[in-house]
């Protein structure tokens, strides 16, 4: 039996698991005694090592230490253990003990070890004393309590103890990881735990309550909610870009772009049409009057009367000398059907009407790949227009001949 904290008289583990709330354990014996209360086979358990006295661990530490543990299991687990469970709890818990028994002596020889080690530098943990430390003088030259061979002894001992209390809590922390990591292995995986195991998670649940679980599932479906829906989205806007249907915001930008391209369009079409414009004037304005050619047997008077049939069209009743006809645009290349439409009858230009045309100008396209002279394009392997070409010149030459000999194709004309 126990005592309760109300001191109403012993309190029976066994019949009322409900009451260890009620304990009361004010010293390490008290704890220990609880022990006889519980169904625990202490001849089965690992046994202290013969040192442990040493340090602490005294069979009333040792009871108190597996009877708190199997306690607070009951009490975590709102139920009653079997015999069974209490043993292998007592079982882990008194390896756990044995295990952190072993410390000191590992933790004893490390100082001695390290202590020795570092004797003729007089170093600590993590700390070398500097050239100017003088250890005949303890602990400080200022304040000098212990001097001579004592002042030496005095700083091996603290020399020792700085690494005692080092290794002390970096072996404990290692051996109880150790042993709590072995007791976690075995109480996840023994099977003789399992009701055990299942009653710690019923009573964990009923310990947060309802409002706790729905919290939970409220915050799991809505976070599945928001995943889905952003796959959704990104889904869609997939599809979007296949089937060339932009976003509201891009659709937007496009209308925008595509409304500058209309107000910037016209301007530049009328800039390109400019320079065409001007070209076009250029070429039907018609000759000036002051300006005569020199080279011309024409006289100045006879250019300047015949100046107005070379702005008008060029018809089949032609008038003109062949040489106004050969300095006419239509002749250099510019207008094509002007060689046609020169005046029935002309000496050579006639001959050169009946025979082959000379060669008309090619496209661009053909410009580009073809040699040219002058304005016209000719082609060197056509034998045919190569001869009707040297015959125009014949025809052409003699027909200067005779006006320069005072014979004109026109009875009316005079030099």
């Amino acid at each position: 039996m126990a005592n309760n904290r109300s001191g109403e008289g012993p309190v029976d583990l066994n019949a009322d698991p409900n009451a260890l709330g009620s304990i009361h354990v004010k010293s390490v014996k008290e704890a220990a005694a609880l022990s006889q209360y519980l169904p625990i086979r202490w001849d089965e358990l690992p046994k202290l090592p013969f040192y442990s006295r040493l340090v602490g661990y005294d069979d009333s530490w040792y009871r108190a230490t597996i009877a708190m543990s199997v306690i607070g299991m009951r009490s975590r687990a709102q139920r009653m253990l079997s015999q069974e469970e209490v043993q292998i709890l007592a079982n882990m818990t008194a390896g756990l003990t044995t295990t952190m028994s072993y410390e000191f002596p590992v933790m004893l020889g490390t100082s001695i070890f390290l202590e020795r080690r570092t004797r003729p530098t007089f170093g600590f943990p993590f700390y070398k004393p500097k050239e100017g430390f003088d250890p005949n003088v303890f602990p400080t030259k200022t304040s000098r309590l212990i001097e001579g061979p004592m002042a030496r002894t005095a700083w091996h001992v603290f020399r020792f103890s700085m690494y005692a209390a080092a290794s002390h809590f970096m072996l404990r922390t290692a051996f109880f990881a150790y042993g709590t990591v072995a007791n976690s292995y075995v109480f996840d995986r023994d099977p003789r735990l399992a009701n055990l195991r299942t009653s710690l998670k019923s009573a964990l649940a009923a310990k947060r309550g309802p409002d706790s679980i729905l919290k939970t599932a409220e915050r799991a479906a809505s976070a599945t909610a928001g995943a889905r829906q952003a796959l959704e989205t990104r889904g869609r806007d997939q599809e979007a870009q296949q089937r060339g249907v932009l976003p509201d915001q891009q659709q937007q930008q496009y209308q925008q772009y595509q409304q500058y391209q209309q107000y910037q369009s016209p301007p530049q079409q009328q800039q390109q049409q400019q320079p065409q414009t001007q070209s076009y004037d250029d070429y039907s304005a018609g000759p000036d009057d002051d300006f005569y050619d020199d080279a011309s047997p024409v006289s100045p008077a006879e250019q300047r009367r015949r100046s107005s049939w070379k702005q008008q069209p060029t018809s089949g009743t032609g008038e003109g000398t062949a040489w106004d006809r050969l300095r006419s645009p239509g002749h250099a290349g510019e207008k094509p059907t002007a060689i046609s439409q020169s005046p029935p009858g002309q000496y050579g230009w006639e001959a050169l009407r009946k025979g082959k045309s000379p060669p008309q100008p090619p496209s661009k396209q053909d410009n580009s790949n073809r040699p040219t002279t002058g304005d016209y394009t000719f082609n060197e392997d056509e034998e045919e227009k190569s001869y009707a070409r040297n015959q125009a010149q014949k025809d052409f030459d003699a027909m200067l001949e005779k006006e320069r000999q005072g014979e004109s194709d026109r009875p009316s004309r005079r030099w």
